[in-house]
């Protein structure tokens, strides 16, 4: 499958510092960690949020499969308690294990196979020490087809100036895949087309897929404001915790 390149790094460094830190306050409320715990980023993408977390006194391991994201996010870790690998998260067990996991912005479910979408957790499940947390963020699909786009057009302002983007989506039901083609236009007309299927899972699918990878499920919630999450909700962000005492 195709993973996320350059293109699309251009929107994550896009996302303001206002809604970064909404993301990053929401995340510490919830997995309220203690200063110094351990936190794996699952698909930490060129480590914006990586980043903050370590800012905000945890000791984050960022793992991401695409190594310009990595050398991206290494280049501005400083001095902070902050590493990144650039590995497969099907296949990567952070040693020690450590007290949480995160993986955010849709990091997971991009695999068209759902045994590797599986091992994603499998692999966060055996990074965690005993108690610890997993904090998961994925759409909420039944907002996503009863109020289903197949086109999607939105503008950022990048480095590069104004970046138009459109979204084609289509669904393959009887795969369970929302594929997703988008096309990249430029202030100097450059135009790049990237193709990135999604696995489609309803919560209960979620919640069983989470469930089969020995997690305790502990709380949703519909967004990073906190609210329970209703079926008109746009994200499903699920917290979750492995059996047993730190």
């Amino acid at each position: 499958m195709d993973f996320y390149d350059q293109h699309f790094a251009l929107l994550a460094r896009s996302q303001s510092t206002e809604q970064l830190q909404q993301i990053i306050d929401f995340v510490l409320a919830r997995l309220a960690l203690a200063p110094g715990s351990g936190l794996l980023d699952q698909g930490c993408g060129i480590g914006r949020i990586s980043h903050l977390l370590a800012n905000a006194g945890l000791q984050v391991t960022g793992v991401d499969i695409n190594s310009e994201y990595i050398r991206e996010a290494r280049a501005n870790t400083a001095d902070l308690p902050l590493r990144y690998v650039c590995a497969d998260a099907r296949d990567f067990v952070c040693e020690p294990a450590l007290e949480a996991v995160l993986s955010w912005h849709t990091s997971f479910g991009h695999f068209t196979r759902a045994a590797d979408n599986q091992a994603m957790l499998a692999r966060a499940y055996d990074s965690l020490l005993p108690g610890g947390r997993l904090l998961l963020d994925y759409p909420n699909f039944y907002q996503t087809l009863i109020n289903f786009q197949s086109v999607l057009v939105q503008s950022y302002t990048t480095e590069a100036g104004l970046v138009r983007v459109m979204r084609h989506s289509r669904i393959d039901p009887g795969a369970g895949l929302l594929h997703q083609d988008w096309e990249f236009i430029y202030p100097d007309g450059e135009r790049a087309l990237r193709h990135a299927p999604l696995s489609i899972y309803l919560p209960h699918q979620l919640e069983q897929m989470l469930q089969n990878a020995g997690f305790i499920l502990t709380n949703v919630y519909g967004s990073v404001a906190g609210e329970p999450f209703e079926l008109d909700s746009p994200r499903w962000i699920v917290l979750a915790h492995k059996g047993g005492t730190p």
